[in-house]
């Protein structure tokens, strides 16, 4: 496997990792506020009990050597038009969020349920 690659979410990454990024994406460098998610809930959101996305959820993350720099994951809703994404990001590696926000936007479109969404609706972003 090359060095540097895209791979979907797994139940196995580092969630404590992720939740910061998210935090940093969100809130940048500012200290005095701390709302880092708790990793195991970060995890219960995108993962059932038997380690598998939930139903409507996808995620992916970008690797860059061993570590991974970026998230970006999206749940499409079952009742309406629309994708929520989540992402994050380390410093430095914020140009990694392009392809990742464009597989989770091919996701959104590619939804039989919800055809051609994407150019309706778009994403409601959460970080």
């Amino acid at each position: 496997m090359p060095n540097d690659y895209i791979r979907e979410l797994q139940s196995t990454d580092d969630f404590a990792k992720i939740a910061e990024m998210n935090y940093r994406l969100f809130f940048g460098h500012e200290r005095r506020i701390r709302c880092i998610p708790k990793p195991e809930r970060l995890k219960k959101e995108l993962f059932n009990e038997n380690d598998q996305f939930h139903e409507n959820m996808i995620a992916y993350v970008s690797v860059k050597g061993d570590q991974i720099v970026a998230m970006a994951g999206v749940e499409i809703s079952p009742q309406s038009k629309n994708g929520l994404l989540m992402a994050g990001v380390e410093s430095g590696f914020e140009h990694e969020l392009d392809e990742l926000i464009n597989r989770c936007a091919q996701i959104v479109t590619s939804s039989s349920s919800l055809n051609n969404a994407f150019s309706k609706a778009g994403f409601l972003i959460i970080f």
